[in-house]
């Protein structure tokens, strides 16, 4: 299965949602596991490791973790 395919099912720590206090103002809320996935080469960290414009066998993986091991 593809990296990016995998990557998308995953939580993307760099997600933040905003929600509404009782107070009126708004909180970044750092974690809703469900709504808050990765979004792969969509993202500007993802990173390509054989970028090919022509075809879809494209590979790449996201920058925040570093290289994924072979």
């Amino acid at each position: 299965m593809p990296l990016e395919k995998i990557a998308r099912t995953m939580w993307c720590p760099m997600v933040r949602t905003s929600v509404l206090t009782g107070a009126g103002s708004i909180a970044a809320v750092n974690r809703d596991i469900k709504n808050d996935r990765c979004i792969g080469s969509d993202c500007m960290m993802w990173r390509w490791s054989n970028r090919d414009e022509t075809n879809s066998n494209s590979s790449g993986y996201c920058g925040l973790a570093g290289k994924p091991f072979p």
